[in-house]
């Protein structure tokens, strides 16, 4: 009897504190209702910017500052983390303009193209391993990218299932640029850093150069004039045996800037295409470049004159007569698709 008059007593305290704190609740959101009501604003109402944003030049020093940091990053193997220097500086010039524009867009469209970027390994990790192979429509289900959601994925290899991922991924890139220049700068700059992750994940090659493609890609769209971007897209889809359309971005990037890399990069398509003719042309602008502005090879300006000539520019010497006569010819080596060189990109940012 004791036991149970003792457990009655504590279900009835217990129920007692429960419906005290319910009361207690209840008058403090009566309470704060009353307040917000009395409010100047509407509850449903967002706030506004109380203060006017920072100016251009503060966002453009601050990327200036991540993009060099993802530069020198690269440079000393540190991919990874070169890339998030890169994340960090899209994203704050993404936030810049929903933060000018009154509204939320441009950063969301960019969180979709990394989350499609990332979902796009599950359809390869199928394709790499045919004892856990998943059908595309059950890994689809289980992924926030729409693009394939409601759509009959019956018969539909991994292989074009990630083909529609990276297209979403660039079109969603594009949106969150709203053309904004300074983000066809910052997508070339993430797309080497896909790229230097490429030589690095061998398995993952094919899925990673196609990401970098889409960054390029993106770059374009954002700002059509960007040779960089051009040229490094011609060199990813040659890696990628697309000839006919690394010819086009090639072509577009010496039409916009002529570049060592990039007629070095058409030579080596025409080789694989079999066409002498175009192959002997752009060896012969190489050789033509060269010529003119052997600075770009890191080589100092050399200039051929007469004997009598050269005595008269050269200081006195002990090192006796130069000789005359003409330089033995030097062979020209095989010339290999390059890469644009970040060095020379990033040295002239936002000028």
């Amino acid at each position: 009897p004791n036991v149970s008059t003792s457990s009655s007593a504590i279900e009835w305290q217990a129920e007692t504190l429960r419906v005290a704190s319910e009361q207690k609740q209840r008058i403090s959101s009566q309470v704060s209702g009353d307040i917000l009501r009395e409010a100047d604003s509407p509850l449903e109402a967002r706030p506004t910017a109380i203060e006017p944003p920072s100016g251009w030049q503060s966002v453009e020093a601050e990327l200036k500052k991540h993009l060099s940091e993802c530069d020198e990053l690269l440079r000393r193997g540190a991919v990874y983390s070169g890339r998030q220097e890169a994340l960090v500086a899209i994203r704050l010039l993404l936030r810049s303009l929903d933060q000018r524009r009154a509204k939320f867009t441009s950063e969301p469209y960019f969180d979709q193209a990394l989350v499609a970027f990332r979902e796009e390994v599950e359809f390869h990790a199928s394709m790499q391993n045919p004892e856990r192979t998943q059908s595309v429509e059950g890994i689809v289900r289980g992924h926030l990218t729409p693009v394939l959601k409601g759509t009959n994925l019956t018969s539909v290899p991994p292989a074009i299932a990630a083909q529609h991922y990276q297209h979403f991924a660039k079109d969603r890139l594009i949106a969150a640029a709203e053309s904004h220049p300074w983000a066809a700068d910052l997508y070339y700059a993430l797309g080497k850093c896909i790229e230097k992750q490429a030589e690095e994940r061998t398995q993952e090659r094919e899925m990673l150069l196609g990401q970098a493609a889409a960054c390029y890609q993106a770059a374009l769209a954002t700002r059509s004039g960007h040779s960089e971007a051009a040229n490094q897209l011609g060199f990813v889809l040659l890696q990628l045996d697309r000839s006919p359309e690394a010819e086009v971005y090639l072509g577009h990037s010496i039409q916009t800037q002529p570049t060592l890399q990039g007629y070095k990069n058409l030579a080596e398509l025409y080789r694989r295409q079999g066409n002498a003719n175009g192959q002997n042309w752009a060896t012969n602008q190489v050789a033509a470049m060269q010529i003119a502005a052997p600075s770009q090879q890191g080589m100092p300006s050399v200039r051929e004159v007469d004997p009598a000539t050269f005595a008269t520019l050269s200081p006195r010497s002990t090192w006796g007569n130069p000789a005359s006569g003409p330089n033995p010819a030097v062979p020209t080596p095989p010339l290999q698709a390059q890469q644009t060189t970040s060095s020379s990109w990033f040295g002239k940012l936002f000028k």
